[in-house]
């Protein structure tokens, strides 16, 4: 690997003993990010790395490439950023979710799967994005913040709420599901929307 780079600027780095891409970027973690930043994109060869690519990438040589591109952002607007977009995006789950609850409790099965479908695909990148959250502003371990939001009381509502909601879609028991659709997942999202995430938007990574 001829150049390695963090937004834009060439750096000199000692690749001995590196044998993949991965130590490659776990070495940058460790001795050139500052403390404050993290990396938002990774690019080689002018390939982003993605999901779907990554293991390809991660476990090869570096010798095989000309160029690894690191995009660095502040961990704080990272996280701001994050939860700006999850507040919408918690927005636009909402109405689709309550819409599947008429559904069913009209007995719109029809309707009532395309929109609980098209709301639990909506779920998951919003809990996606709460990891994310978490992770940039070191929630993970830090107790007394996540029981003073009633961080870990909502995560384990939302995970017990969904493991009903799925149970009840497998018995097709469409009473159930309207009710656990309309009231349970709407008031966890609500919380997340209105108190939760707001007041993680005070908190300061670290």
């Amino acid at each position: 690997m001829r150049h390695i780079k963090i937004n834009n600027q060439t750096i000199d780095m000692d690749l001995t003993g590196l044998l993949t891409i991965e130590d490659v970027i776990h070495c940058i973690t460790r001795t050139t990010l500052p403390s404050d930043s993290m990396i938002t994109q990774v690019t080689i060869d002018g390939n982003h790395i993605t999901g779907d690519n990554e293991d390809n990438f991660l476990n090869s040589s570096p010798e095989i490439f000309e160029t690894i591109e690191i995009e660095i952002e502040n961990k704080e607007e990272v996280a701001q950023e994050a939860i700006d977009t999850a507040i919408d995006h918690a927005d636009a789950i909402v109405p689709v979710i309550e819409l599947a609850s008429i559904n069913y409790s009209a007995k719109d099965i029809k309707n009532g799967d395309q929109n609980f479908y098209l709301s639990m695909d909506a779920l998951d990148l919003f809990i996606r994005l709460v990891s994310q959250i978490r992770s940039t502003l070191n929630l993970k371990h830090s107790h007394e913040i996540t029981k003073k939001l009633k961080i870990e009381d909502t995560e384990h509502h939302l995970v017990s709420t969904m493991k009903n909601i799925l149970k009840a879609k497998e018995e097709s028991d469409t009473i159930v599901l309207a009710e656990l659709l309309g009231q349970d997942l709407v008031e966890n999202i609500t919380t997340w929307k209105e108190e939760i995430l707001p007041a993680m938007k005070s908190l300061k990574s670290s």
